[in-house]
């Protein structure tokens, strides 16, 4: 955002040519700056030892009876209506 606002400030929108070339310096930059910042993080992880897995702790997930009793009732009453409704309506 602040690289756009200081291309419009610098009259970077006055044309179509100088709108596409400030478009290409945008993303030009961004680039740049994401790869600078996916350095960064990379020596920051391999400084804090990163060996390439992640442990973390998974929460045990419980299924909701009520939940699924529902959406399987909804998906009935759909697939009825669905077959029902499926004749013209002429």
């Amino acid at each position: 955002r602040r690289i756009r606002e200081a291309q419009a400030a610098r009259l970077g929108h006055t044309t179509r040519a100088a709108a596409w070339r400030s478009l290409a310096g945008l993303g030009a930059t961004a680039f740049v700056r994401a790869f600078d910042r996916a350095a960064r993080l990379q020596t920051g992880l391999a400084g804090r030892g990163y060996d390439g897995t992640l442990r973390v702790l998974v929460p045990e997930a419980r299924v909701s009876v009520r939940f699924v009793a529902l959406s399987v009732l909804l998906l009935a009453v759909l697939t009825i209506l669905t077959f029902a409704l499926e004749r013209p309506l002429s």
